[in-house]
């Protein structure tokens, strides 16, 4: 955020170099892609838009090595050669083609809105000359058309915006059916229509048991109703169907917790940090449960940890702090208090719960 012509604006760092005369490229020339392509052997493209020339997010859609696919991707990325000039678009774009050959990375393009490609060699993006190809590419390649719309027109992660949900981790590209279930956690977190989506999922399940993402956002969505016991089963469920992932783990502890049975929240949040030990709300997470054990300074220890890993994340500091204070340590309770107030925005925000709930306990242990 900056201020210009008396104006507060929000902006990306590249935009922002554009507006300013400070992004540096060539312009853009057909015979940097043809030499590209010529050694490039594999394309991957992720679901995500792109900023200082890299991918923002992970999540696969297309993994391909095949030759005649190369080939088209070439003849779909043809551009129209412009003179440098201004023109950049202000998005992030996506989706994001790399370009591999072997394992060496030899270009990561940005496509923005489907008409102009960007990459970070070139100042300013290029037209493409016909934008209808890249489209049909990536369609024909199985990426599905209402995912690739929302990546076309800035609806997907192409800002720090968009709350995109759920994505399942890994290399792996997501299959059309996956894809399918991405579009509908996305709605879910746009406030669609709960029975609708029950019903798309329940349909997806039908047509595949096993599919573990369907499993993770029907669970998810069962939790948003209160629906505990249900959510705690769909997110089981995820993980016997082979979706081992921290934060399902972590989200199964917080259902189980809520219901009360402590102990086994308590072994999926173990389960979480064994899997990935650098998680920091599987840390924060048993350490609640621990606290409420009673086992305490077990709590802190588990609390220690991710304030370590996540510094600017209030609760892990203010968990900390009830810890203390259940022990009856009044000096560190209070410093921990006094930490995390440092973390919250200057400006309150009274409809903002969450931070209400903080500002709350802040004072309750200043007091």
């Amino acid at each position: 955020m900056f201020g210009h012509d008396n104006q507060n604006v929000i902006s990306t760092r590249d935009a922002y170099d554009h507006m300013f005369g400070l992004a540096t490229g060539e312009p853009p020339r057909q015979a940097h892609l043809d030499a590209v392509f010529a050694v490039a052997n594999r394309v991957v493209v992720k679901a995500t838009g792109q900023s200082r020339g890299r991918a923002i997010g992970a999540e696969v859609l297309i993994d391909t090595t095949d030759h005649r696919s190369l080939r088209d991707l070439a003849t779909a990325l043809r551009i129209q050669e412009i003179p440098a000039d201004a023109r950049h678009c202000a998005c992030l774009g996506g989706p994001v083609l790399e370009l591999f050959a072997d394992d060496r990375e030899l270009a990561s393009i940005g496509c923005q809105h489907g008409s102009a490609i960007r990459w970070q060699r070139w100042l300013p993006d290029a037209p493409l000359v016909d934008e209808t190809l890249l489209g049909a590419w990536l369609r024909a390649e199985g990426v599905n058309a209402v995912l690739l719309d929302r990546l076309y027109h800035n609806r997907y992660d192409q800002s720090l915006l968009p709350n995109v949900g759920y994505q399942r981790p890994g290399a792996r590209p997501l299959t059309q059916a996956e894809q399918r279930i991405r579009v509908l956690e996305l709605q879910r977190n746009e406030g669609f229509d709960a029975l609708e989506m029950f019903g798309s999922l329940n349909q997806e399940l039908a047509a595949d048991p096993t599919l573990a993402l369907a499993y993770v956002i029907r669970g998810r969505l069962h939790h948003q109703l209160g629906r505990l016991d249900a959510c705690v089963e769909d997110l089981a469920s995820a993980r016997r169907y082979g979706l081992e992932d921290a934060l399902v783990m972590c989200d199964r502890a917080i259902a189980l917790h809520q219901l009360g049975r402590i102990d086994e929240a308590i072994a999926d949040c173990s389960a979480a940090i064994k899997l990935t030990p650098a998680h920091p709300k599987a840390w924060n997470s048993r350490g609640v449960l621990l606290l409420e054990r009673r086992r305490v300074k077990e709590a802190i220890g588990d609390l220690d940890r991710a304030v370590a890993l996540a510094p600017a994340w209030i609760w892990p500091v203010l968990n900390r702090a009830r810890a203390y204070q259940v022990l009856g340590d009044r000096r560190r309770a209070r410093e921990d208090a006094g930490r995390a107030s440092a973390l919250l925005p200057r400006e309150v925000h009274p409809a903002n719960a969450e931070e209400t709930t903080a500002r709350r306990m802040i004072e309750q242990l200043l007091s």
